[in-house]
């Protein structure tokens, strides 16, 4: 307090004052004036503190910002991670946008971070955010249709290309193959779908060398 009033201190065990010239920025997500009066915070160092006060509002209340927050934060990530991605798409934009960031920036530097590593590829797409960003903001996910009948079905893909004498991972492969040519190769509704995890689809996909050439050819 000694400090902040008179811009002097002493060091422990000694007897000169010594003069400094700073100045105190000091941040808090608590409400200091209730604090005060809760006894939960020195009313002395409140008043001392508070010269000139800047109120920042939540991210959710400037989603202005986000697009320049998630710019930044590729440049800075990439580096940091060694990755080559160089921006993001703009369903995916619009779907970090919707969200309400109770963690505010470091929250949204953290998804673009998980983000960034997951993905394949030089954007990041909304298959790469974290589950509990697309999963609160609803409605993000096409209703997942019915499967097709064989009469409608001129794809076949209802019937992928398994015959007898395939091993396991080879049907695994084709239903996989099959799923992501459905949904047009939207790897979080083929997930679905197929009923396992987003992750477990990525490492599938990687696994089985499926490429987009033969969805796209089906």
């Amino acid at each position: 307090l000694r400090a902040l009033e008179t811009g002097e201190f002493e060091r422990l065990g000694g007897t000169k004052p010594i003069k400094v010239d700073v100045r105190i920025i000091a941040a808090t997500n608590k409400d200091l004036e209730k604090e005060v009066k809760r006894g939960r915070f020195r009313a002395d160092l409140y008043h001392r503190l508070k010269v000139i006060t800047i109120q920042m509002p939540p991210l959710r209340e400037r989603l202005e910002d986000i697009p320049l927050l998630v710019e930044s934060f590729i440049e800075e990530l990439s580096r940091k991670n060694g990755k080559k991605v160089e921006g993001i798409t703009g369903a995916a934009l619009k779907a970090l946008m919707r969200y309400e960031w109770p963690g505010n920036v470091r929250e949204l530097k953290n998804c673009i971070e998980s983000a960034l590593v997951v993905t394949e590829g030089d954007k990041i797409t909304l298959d790469d955010l974290p589950d509990h960003v697309l999963n609160s903001i609803g409605g993000r996910f096409p209703k997942i249709p019915s499967a097709p009948s064989v009469q409608h079905d001129p794809l076949n893909l209802t019937h992928p290309r398994i015959q007898v004498g395939m091993s396991m991972e080879e049907v695994e492969r084709e239903i996989i193959r099959a799923t992501l040519a459905y949904t047009g190769n939207n790897k979080t509704l083929a997930a679905r779908i197929l009923n396992i995890g987003k992750k477990t689809i990525f490492r599938k996909i990687k696994k089985y060398g499926i490429k987009m050439d033969e969805i796209e050819g089906l």
